[in-house]
């Protein structure tokens, strides 16, 4: 929608500026104004629009203070109008603001913007001669009458009542003075206020002009004087204008006007050199001497293609008389840009009259040199009144100068000499040989050597120029509209070309946009219609030059079709006549390629035009290129189905899709996806092996052909310019393969899709040479469709015909292909539906046509996509043959094998209802048929054939149908009985058949679950041996990243060669193989079990870091207003680090019911740009051997042995919390009510009647025993024999397993030194309620133990009830919550109290509004016996002191306890290390960890790197020092203990790093210690500054680590390199105590030397010395 102004406010042919961004603000600030008077600002606005911003204006000053003075917000109507405003005196600057408002619909303008004292703002006279926006207070007409109100409703009859139509704001404020609504009258008027009111004109003298302004019958610009248009009605501001010739020498312009560009690039006069070497003349043209005058472009300014122009004072002429323009132009330079000349007419475009383009081409003609001026002449017809422009554009550098001279204007035609007899003469003067004339190229600079004289019979039009070979373009509407596009791989839209018509644009890549060509095929221009703009159902038209024949002549061209909502593209002869023959409509999506098109044309005078129609939306761009005609007859093209796809045209067969990405494509080679497609097309194929080189049909590794091309049309690089030794001695720059049969031949490339730093690679596409078709499955959605339907095939009437072609369906995500007969283009007949994996080759098709069929139809071939990218369909080689069978041996389905049943065609005629069906083929049904979608799908030939029997053309889910009435609009379904099952096929319980190996997958294919039920052996336990998987199913995340049953091997892993947890067998794996992410589920058969139970299970992955393995308990949740109806638990993650080899793990599992769940999470961005990389697939898990076995997983909770005691006693505890695998006889509840029995419904009923209720052998064996069938939290209960109360928990002591360690309440075991942590280890929070607990009202750790009654956060906020809120099962996941993840006995005991349920670091929160907006509540807290408490109260756990590292967030955990311990002497016996920190911090599977070692003559603690499974090859980890200060020496002796044990397995290096950051080497281990320590010897020359020291480690090949045992730095000389054995620690040694934590021998007591760093070993019990 249109919402600017129509023109400006000034003079309605000027400037204004105007805002239309959207959501954002611009600001226009006056420059600063100091006044001691009150100032007025008024200006002229247009706010029209639904999404309008605000505007206002307000002063701002220097102090920031702001004073608004004036406003509007939203839609002010259509029209400007004036606001006015006072500013205070003062400094200020004043600010116009304006909001872009909410969309597009948001124009925004402003126009005549004035500060002044306001006496001469407010000024009471018009501006314009008739007054529009006066807004004076004169209120009396010329004859002295008064003027009425306009409000009044004598005045409102007139509908004077729209306040857009007043410059006024409001109608108030026009009062009752004189205006001028909707510009009505010459003058300001008003109504009188005489009884018979009448209007009459008021005396309003016009405003005297401004500084700024002209004055004449109005004020004008100055920059309007002398412009060569009469801004004045008498033509004042263009009398003293006239034009003169000019010659420059005057040393002025003439009067001529110069526009500079916006960089700098302007005309300039000059005497001789310009400025810049080796451009521009050094003499003039009139006197050819330095002393002479001339004008120029300066080129050392401005950016390539800015424009300056060089305007003539207007020249007065004879209407259509002719004129001839004389001037001299100089042109030298390696840069120059262009000239054009134009005439500007008053009030009208400029029109051209001269060009000289690429000016440096016309060396190959003249030789050029820089005292060379060249005269031209340019005839033209006048008018009566013109300017003369010069327009000069900046070429690509600063020697560039272009000059003219002598510029004459005379009456008459020009004298220009004759071109030589071999000449042709150019539209702008120049002779050029007749040679270049119609060769592409632009010889005469101009372009006229390429114009309409070059098309002819014969010819052929490539669009190369901008003359267009002489073609036409009429305009639509919404500027869609032809125009020439050039290609070019570097930008990236198509944008038209603009001043130069060598403007270098992308054309649209389809796939990426979805519409559009790739290239010409010549990498040249072509023209195109760009659905960007434009509406549906706008036109174009391209018209060629007048073709006048004697003969029928054929056109040829070549088009582009490319797009989902495709419209038409129409080829019409026109003749002279004005009678139009249509030769071709071209509609729908025609594919990727540039396909060729052929029409025969009548004899006679004509046009051929080009008439595109816009499609209904942005993906419907078409294109043409390479016209031509020959004289002669267009060979004859036959209808046919059959194909072979070997050419472009596709034999007329059309592509629709209804997805801008999934769509037939036609290709040779392999296709884009590994796993899936054809290697080759079939045709080609069948070509015997020795007669064709250039086929690698799938033997990848014995291709020797010489294709040297990428898949995306890159050349390929020699292969001695590999980055890699692997390669160089391959030949040529052929592609190859490796060793990977599932990757086809690649080659290092210029312009590779994979690798980076110029060593990109990408695979090789055309190493096949036939075609075939084939549906893009590595793109789109799953379900999306996409059709190749044949030209209308007469099949003439009783012949019987059989369809046979040859498809490739193979993948692990095939989707359905099906194949149509189409008929009145909506009615179809299905004649085959293929579904799954066919395996890797061609198979064949035939499909019988009988001869009722006695239509011209379509065969349709119908591919939908799968759910993964492995799904390729392919056809080739497509025939239609007659043959001879009997029509009646066609098959009658009397039954459904499927719920949809759409193959069925028997003769019910009734619905369930009973209800009789009406005929298919009347008129009413046909209307209703039409309406269901795409097409009907019929298994009858026709309508008629169909009858009113019931079938299901629109494929709905509850099977076949019809309608039975006129108002029947939906149809009612029909009773049809399903078939019996073959071989190969399971019958479901409700009838239905479905294939075999979709039993036991997890999902119910048969609608009522048998297939999952009935013939499955489902089990936790697996080995996946079997098909069923037992049982386990697969669930997806929205992506094709899926679990998968594979035998013997990973297909993507090569790195293991013992492939699963067995010596052979099946896995389950995760293939990242193709995928960038994704999450992919591998889910149990329920769990049901009354006791804790161990899970075992193998895992690998594979890759670099980028995938992880969680396993996860899923189980129905017990909240009302669940959502979702599950809650999830995660018990297991991997590190998301590659193991490259089989690892077994164990995970716990409660007593419930629930579902595992293996989860493979793929990263994002996992797939490497390097080949190596992408070919390993990085990221592929796996899992085997699952197993579950009853009691609790040893490695994870240790307990001692249970003592001895008695059966009978074991029966008689409990062995967990739940009690659910109790067996004793307790039958009295825990007040003492007897227990009535489980098989008995009196007094109380229930529902506990299955023998897996129980843990008995039958529901009488549990007689009135306490049991918890239904594993309540209380443990054990049973009915009561009392009617008044239901039921009672009974008191059962939990089994006394767990000797010395602390037992929950659970019955499980944990170290007492967890008791009270603030962590609830148990699961139950019985180790955090013991009586010697801390009480609940302060904070111990993350506060997960409070229970408090604080319920009110930290900033005041009340909190609300956790009962209320947890019961949404979308806050729950939010944040991961259970109900029992709270400390109090039960949700409701927690009321409004802050918690901490998730154990949040931040400590207890609550909940603050039914948005779940949360927040922090403020509670003292107390850090645990393993936490430090930092001086802001945060507490941080202890192994993070003196790290480096600032974790209280006020570094007191660097600074407080670290003080008396940092020291890089040091032998890291101490607690803190002595301040050495590690990098990186966190979680790595390689870095320095204290070790400690208890042998005899070994050093009992030390620095070791910790090697994990999985580290790659030189990662890297560094042990840094505290500062080092040594100010008075310049050299350092460092002096260390280390350990090697495998050269190879390490590298060992010392930095000393300064406080610039900047790192030097100073030693680097060069041998093994094998396992003796060593003492080495370096020297620092740090010169004063202070440093760390950097022992960085760098893994080796074998999993081996370094070791530090003790440093010592001193300010000292030593013996660089020296190594000794060294001298050990041992506990039995004599050590001295520092008081700063520091250890060391007893000998170095008193020995002068501050060892301790404190002086402290110097000073107590020592004597002078």
């Amino acid at each position: 929608m249109w919402t600017g102004p129509l023109a400006d406010h000034t003079s309605g042919k000027g400037h204004f500026l105007y805002l239309n961004e959207p959501k954002r603000i611009a600001r226009l600030r006056s420059p600063t104004i100091q006044s001691t008077d009150p100032r007025c600002i008024q200006l002229f606005y247009h706010m029209f629009g639904e999404e309008v911003g605000h505007l206002r204006i307000y002063a701002q000053s220097p102090d920031g203070t702001k004073e608004e003075v004036w406003r509007r917000k939203r839609n002010q109507g259509l029209g400007w109008q004036r606001a006015f405003g006072k500013i205070q005196p003062g400094l200020y600057e004043v600010i116009i603001e304006g909001n872009g408002g909410r969309g597009p619909r948001s124009t925004i303008a402003i126009d005549d913007v004035y500060i002044d004292v306001c006496s001469n703002v407010e000024r009471d006279c018009k501006v314009t001669a008739s007054g529009a926006y006066y807004q004076g207070h004169r209120d009396v007409t010329r004859s002295g009458k008064k003027c009425q109100r306009w409000d009044s409703p004598s005045v409102r009859q007139y509908n004077m009542t729209d306040a857009s139509i007043f410059p006024d704001e409001k109608i108030q404020d026009a009062s009752n003075f004189c205006r001028n609504p909707r510009n009505f009258s010459t003058s300001p008027w008003c109504f009188t206020v005489e009884k018979d009111s009448v209007c009459e004109p008021c005396e309003v003298q016009i405003c005297p002009c401004r500084d700024h302004e002209f004055q004449c019958d109005v004020c004008i610009s100055k920059m309007d004087v002398c412009d060569g248009k009469m801004d004045c009605k008498n033509g004042e501001d263009e009398k003293q204008c006239e034009f003169k010739n000019c010659d420059f020498e005057d040393g002025t312009l003439c009067s001529y006007h110069i526009t500079p560009g916006e960089n700098g690039y302007t005309w300039k006069l000059n005497s001789g050199s310009t400025p810049s070497s080796e451009t521009g003349p050094f003499m003039d043209a009139t006197k050819q001497s330095p002393e002479g005058t001339f004008i120029y472009t300066e080129a050392s300014k401005g950016v390539e293609g800015e424009i300056t122009t060089l305007r003539t004072s207007p020249k007065r002429g004879t209407h259509d008389a002719k004129a001839c323009l004389r001037f001299n132009y100089h042109a030298f330079g390696s840069n120059l840009g262009d000239l054009a000349i134009y005439v500007q007419e008053e009030s009208r475009p400029k029109r051209k009259l001269w060009e000289m383009r690429r000016w440096r081409t016309f060396h190959a003609y003249v030789e050029l040199d820089e005292g060379r001026w060249f005269p031209f002449s340019v005839e033209f017809v006048e008018a009566p009144s013109y300017v003369i422009l010069f327009e000069a554009s900046r070429g690509d550098g600063f020697r560039g100068d272009q000059a003219l001279d002598d510029i004459t204007i005379r009456e008459g035609k020009c004298d220009i000499p004759d071109c030589e007899w071999y000449e042709y003469r150019c539209d702008n003067g120049l002779c050029v040989d007749i040679a270049f004339l119609c060769n592409d190229d632009n010889n005469c600079l101009d372009e006229s050597d390429e114009g309409q004289q070059c098309y002819g019979k014969g010819d052929e039009c490539k669009f190369e120029t901008s003359k267009l070979c002489g073609y036409t373009v009429a305009q639509g509407g919404a500027q869609f509209t032809w125009a020439a596009y050039t290609f070019s791989p570097y930008l990236s839209d198509w944008q038209k070309p603009a001043n130069s018509w060598y403007t270098y644009t992308d054309d649209i890549i389809t796939g990426f946009t979805g519409t559009g060509p790739r290239s010409t095929g010549t990498q040249g221009t072509f023209m195109a219609v760009d659905s960007k703009n434009g509406t549906a159902g706008a036109e174009s038209i391209l018209s060629s030059p007048i073709i006048n024949t004697d003969n029928e002549t054929c056109l040829h061209f070549s088009y582009h079709m490319n797009g989902r909502n495709m419209g038409t593209l129409r080829v019409v002869q026109k003749f002279a006549n004005k009678t139009e023959v249509n030769l071709a409509t071209l509609m729908g999506h025609h594919g990727l390629d540039w396909l060729n098109h052929s029409d025969s044309l009548a004899p006679g005078e004509f046009e051929v035009q080009f008439i595109a129609r816009r499609g209904d939306g942005i993906t419907s761009n078409m294109a043409i290129d390479n016209v031509r005609l020959e004289l002669d007859l267009c060979p004859e093209v036959v209808e046919s189905v059959n194909c072979t796809f070997e050419d472009s045209y596709l034999c007329g067969y059309i592509i629709a899709s209804s997805s801008e990405s999934f769509v037939w494509i036609r290709n040779n080679g392999p296709t884009f996806t590994a796993k899936t497609g054809p290697n080759a097309d079939h045709t080609q194929s069948q070509v015997p092996e020795n007669e064709s080189s250039e086929c690698a049909d799938g033997n990848y590794q014995e291709y020797k052909g010489q294709m040297a091309t990428t898949w995306f049309g890159s050349a390929c690089k020699p292969w001695y310019e590999s980055p890699s030794s692997l390669y160089k001695h391959l030949s040529e720059n052929y592609c190859r393969a490796d060793d990977d049969a599932d990757f086809g031949p690649w080659c290092f490339s210029w312009n590779g899709a994979y690798g980076a730093n110029g060593d990109t690679w990408d695979y090789c596409r055309n190493f096949c040479p036939g075609y075939y078709m084939y549906t893009t499955s590595h793109r789109g959605e799953q379900g999306s469709t996409t059709t190749l339907s044949s030209p209308l095939h007469d099949f003439q009437g009783n012949t019987n015909h059989s369809l046979e072609f040859y498809h490739h369906m193979k993948g692990t995500d095939i989707g359905t292909f099906e194949v149509f007969l189409l008929t009145d283009d909506f009615l179809v007949q299905r004649l085959v539906e293929i579904k799954g994996n066919h395996g890797s080759g061609w198979v064949k098709a035939a499909v019988a046509i009988p001869s009722v069929t006695a239509h011209r139809s379509r065969v349709v071939f119908r591919g939908t996509r799968g759910d993964g990218i492995k799904g390729d369909i392919a056809i080739d080689d497509v025939s239609l043959n007659q043959v001879e069978f009997n029509a009646q041996d066609v098959p009658v389905y009397e039954c459904i094998s499927t719920h949809v049943g759409s193959e069925y065609s028997g003769t019910i005629s009734l619905t369930k209802s009973g209800k009789a069906c009406m005929p298919w083929r009347s008129d009413s049904v046909v209307q209703r048929l039409k309406k269901l979608g795409e097409f009907a799908v019929f298994p009858d030939s026709t309508l008629i054939q169909a009858n009113n029997f019931c079938r299901n053309p629109d494929l709905r889910k509850d099977g076949p149908w019809c309608f039975t009435s006129d108002t029947d609009t939906k149809g009612e379904r029909c009773d049809v009985p399903f078939c019996d099952c073959t071989e190969g096929q399971f019958q479901c319980t409700n009838g239905m058949c479905v294939a075999s190996h979709l039993l036991c997958n997890g999902i119910d294919n048969c609608g009522d679950r048998s297939d999952e039920e009935t013939p499955c052996n489902h089990s936790v336990a697996c080995g996946f041996e079997d098909a069923y998987s037992c049982g386990y199913s697969v669930r997806k995340a929205g992506s094709a990243f899926t679990w998968t049953r594979t035998e013997y091997h990973l297909p993507s892993l090569n790195t293991n060669p013992n492939l699963t947890c067995k010596i052979s067998g099946s896995v389950m794996i995760a293939d990242a193989c193709g995928f960038a992410s994704g999450v992919a589920e591998l889910v149990s058969p329920p769990i049901n079990i009354s006791m804790p139970h161990c899970l075992h299970f193998c895992y690998y992955i594979d890759g670099l870091g980028t995938s992880e393995l969680n396993v996860l308990q899923e189980r129905a949740s017990t909240t009302s207003g669940n959502k979702h109806g599950v809650i999830r638990k995660n018990l297991f993650f991997s590190t998301g680090e590659p193991v490259n080899q089989w690892l077994s793990d164990v995970v716990q599992l409660p007593a419930g019911q629930y579902n595992v769940i293996f989860q493979a999470k793929l990263f994002k961005d996992s797939i490497s740009q390097n080949r190596k990389i992408l070919k390993s697939c990085p990221g592929t898990l796996a899992v085997d051997e699952v197993a579950i076995v009853p009691g609790i997983c040893k490695d994870q909770i240790i307990c001692p042995d249970l003592p001895p005691c008695s059966d009978k006693a074991q029966l008689e505890c409990l062995q967990d919390r739940h009690g659910s695998n109790y067996i004793g006889h307790k039958n009295v509840t825990r007040d003492g009510y007897d227990c009535q029995r489980w098989d008995m419904q009196s007094p109380h009923k229930h529902q506990f009647q299955r023998p897996s209720d129980f843990p008995d052998a039958s529901v009488p064996e549990a007689s009135n025993f306490c049991r918890n069938p239904d594993a309540k939290p209380a443990g054990p209960w049973c009915y009561t024999t009392d009617r008044t109360i239901e039921w009672q928990p009974c008191d059962i002591p939990i089994c006394a397993a767990c000797g010395e360690q602390f037992q929950c309440k659970s019955g499980q075991c944990r170290s007492v030194e967890l008791k009270c942590d603030g962590d609830p280890n148990c699961g139950d929070w019985s180790d955090e309620h013991d009586s010697n607990c801390p009480t609940g009202s302060t904070l111990i750790g993350p506060g997960a133990t409070y229970t408090g009654t604080l319920n009110v956060t930290g900033s005041g906020k009340p909190c609300m009830n956790w009962a209320q809120q947890i019961a949404r099962r979308d806050n729950m996941i939010k944040f991961g919550l259970d109900v029992t993840d709270f400390p109090d006995k039960s949700i409701e005991d927690a009321k409004n109290y802050c918690r901490n349920p998730n154990q949040d670091p931040k400590g207890p929160w609550c909940i603050t509004s039914k948005r779940w907006d949360i927040d922090y509540c403020d509670i003292p807290r107390s850090c645990t016996s393993t936490e430090f408490e930092c001086d802001n109260g945060v507490c941080v756990h202890e192994e993070t002191l003196c790290d480096g590292e600032n974790d209280c967030g006020d570094l007191s955990d660097e600074i407080k306890p670290c003080t008396d311990q940092m020291s890089a002497t040091c032998n890291f016996l101490t607690k803190y290390n002595c301040g050495y920190r590690v990098s990186p911090v966190g979680r790595s599977l390689y870095k320095w960890v204290p070790k400690y070692n208890t042998e005899a003559d070994k050093y009992e603690r030390f620095m070791g790197v910790d090697v994990q499974n999985g580290v790659r090859y030189k990662s890297r980890t560094s042990l840094i020092s505290p500062p080092v200060r040594i100010p008075i020496f310049e050299f350092a002796c460092v002096k260390f203990v280390f350990k090697i044990s495998d050269f190879d397995a390490v590298v060992l290096k010392l930095h000393s790093q300064y406080k610039t950051g900047k790192r030097r080497q100073i030693w680097e281990s060069f041998n093994n210690t094998g396992e003796e320590w060593k003492t080495v010897y370096t020297m620092i020359k740090h010169e004063g500054q202070e440093f760390r020291l950097v022992f960085e480690s760098i893994a080796g090949l074998n999993n081996k680590s370094p070791a530090i045992a003790s440093v010592e730095v001193n300010p000292e000389y030593c013996d660089v390199g020296k190594i000794e054995n060294a001298y050990i620690y041992k506990t039995d040694t004599l050590l001295f105590n520092c008081e700063n934590g520091n250890v060391f021998d007893e000998d170095k007591k008193c020995d002068g030397y501050n060892d301790c760093l404190d002086f402290t070993d110097e000073l107590n019990g020592c004597g002078k010395k």
